[in-house]
């Protein structure tokens, strides 16, 4: 039988100590898959990486499951549904995995908010909101502008697993379900884009277990 190891991610605002990735370690980790939690900001200035930094860095951490009877569950909310893509996309993975996506991002409508919101700071190293306190690196904006999600993300051929808040990003969740060869959608109802009660995280999770198992 094979280990599962679970590589975790929240969207831009949350991180590994967000309310969402903690109980969602909490409820895998009771069923003893391995959980691998990542997260978003550089400490030299909080600014959030590059699809290249995060490509590196899953490259690194990944490398010791490659030889391994250990299948990878990636499960990406929000704007680390963009980081996992792409990353598969870059990568040729060995283990066998799943993907799974929590109310997902697109970079169309991230590309629309950073117009909106961000300025580029005087240093020129990266974009900051001062609404939403967040930095994103100057490399991170200017790979975003290049994504086309109906082209790029077409050329994935693994089964993929969206489930959507109905408060949240269904659109996204239907954009993307029409763009995959193979997918699924499950849409949770009154809940809203980080589920926030406890009736959604349960099914939440619990979806996302039977996804996994089956």
């Amino acid at each position: 039988m094979k280990n599962k190891t679970i590589i975790l991610a929240s969207g831009i605002n949350g991180g590994i100590n967000s309310s969402l990735v903690k109980n969602a370690e909490k409820y895998f980790e009771k069923y003893n898959y391995n959980i691998l939690k990542v997260d978003f900001f550089r400490k030299r200035n909080g600014a959030i990486f590059s699809f290249l930094d995060y490509n590196n860095y899953l490259e690194k951490e990944l490398k010791k499951y490659k030889n391994k009877n250990t299948e990878l569950i990636f499960i990406g909310h929000s704007f680390s549904s963009l980081v996992f893509l792409n990353f598969i996309l870059s990568q040729e993975i060995k283990n066998s995995y799943k993907i799974i996506l929590w109310d997902p991002s697109l970079a169309e409508e991230l590309n629309i908010w950073i117009k909106k919101e961000f300025v580029l700071r005087k240093d020129k190293q990266d974009f900051y909101s001062k609404k939403e306190k967040i930095s994103l690196n100057k490399d991170l904006v200017l790979e975003l502008k290049k994504i086309n999600s109906k082209n790029k993300f077409s050329e994935i051929n693994k089964e993929i697993c969206i489930i959507v808040a109905d408060k949240g990003a269904v659109k996204n969740g239907k954009y993307l379900n029409k763009i995959f060869k193979y997918s699924k959608l499950e849409t949770i109802k009154d809940a809203d884009h980080v589920f926030s009660s406890k009736k959604s995280k349960k099914l939440l999770f619990e979806k996302t277990k039977n996804f996994i198992d089956n």
